[in-house]
């Protein structure tokens, strides 16, 4: 049985070469820097959800693991620090 659906099955590998492009392009946790903290980024966070944007480069925010386990644990904050997008543009 697949686990996921033929279309995200061949935005996979796209998807994986976005992230390391972008981990290559911003080394370092872009929420952290916002605090002057100096945070090796691990992991891409999408800022606006990964349903129909997520080969959206735009969207994407190297993060470390932290920060992103903090915009899936505590929205509200993490809207009022636009570490994810407004209402209206969030899509999971």
């Amino acid at each position: 049985m697949n686990r996921v659906s033929k279309k995200r099955a061949k935005e996979l590998p796209i998807l994986r070469k976005l992230v390391r492009k972008k981990l290559q392009e911003t080394r370092f946790c872009e929420r952290c820097a916002t605090k002057s903290l100096l945070v090796r980024a691990t992991c891409v966070h999408h800022w606006a959800g990964r349903r129909w944007n997520l080969l959206v480069y735009d969207t994407f925010r190297s993060s470390c693991w932290k920060c992103n386990q903090f915009a899936k644990e505590h929205p509200k904050e993490a809207r009022a620090e636009n570490w994810i997008a407004p209402v209206g543009v969030y899509a999971t």
